[in-house]
């Protein structure tokens, strides 16, 4: 038989698998809440892996050690895209499940690489803004465990 497929059509086992545990912090009029990711090089090539219509090597920084050791950084890093989903799932411990796919907007910039051992902790607050009391923005960051921000991304969600 075929294997059974997920999203876009990925093998389900191809997949990543990110587990996180969660522990609760002070973030202001809403749910409080730090994610803490540990990056492992399962879980680099797992994203690394996800099928993107490029070119079969596009992501060789990401599934290719020997490679990634002669690029930019080093050695193999995560995918930008999968830290940037991290916020994202930070923000949905804040705000509603699916929030930020619900005429929401997330601008995220990578400031230092996530390489596997790495543990990250995401964690934000809401943005005071004057104004419409329907739009949250919230300011995100994922430090790592030598106090370094390596992601930070700006997400606006709305309530109505």
């Amino acid at each position: 038989g075929s294997a059974a497929r997920g999203e876009r059509g990925a093998p389900r086992d191809a997949r990543p698998r990110v587990t996180a545990s969660v522990r609760r912090a002070a973030i202001p009029a809403r749910r409080p809440a730090v994610l803490v990711k540990a990056e492992t090089v399962e879980t680099i090539a797992a994203y690394g892996g996800l099928p993107v219509g490029r070119p079969q090597d596009w992501m060789s920084t990401h599934t290719n050690e020997e490679f990634a050791r002669s690029a930019i950084f080093g050695g193999a890093v995560n995918a930008g895209v999968a830290t940037a989903c991290y916020t994202a799932q930070w923000l949905d411990l804040v705000e509603q499940p699916g929030g930020l796919w619900h005429r929401g907007r997330l601008e995220s910039r990578a400031l230092a690489p996530v390489r596997a051992g790495d543990i990250l902790q995401i964690t934000g607050q809401v943005r005071e803004e004057p104004g419409d009391d329907t739009v949250r923005v919230y300011e995100i960051v994922a430090i790592n465990q030598a106090g370094v921000t390596a992601f930070r991304s700006v997400a606006t969600v709305r309530s109505a």
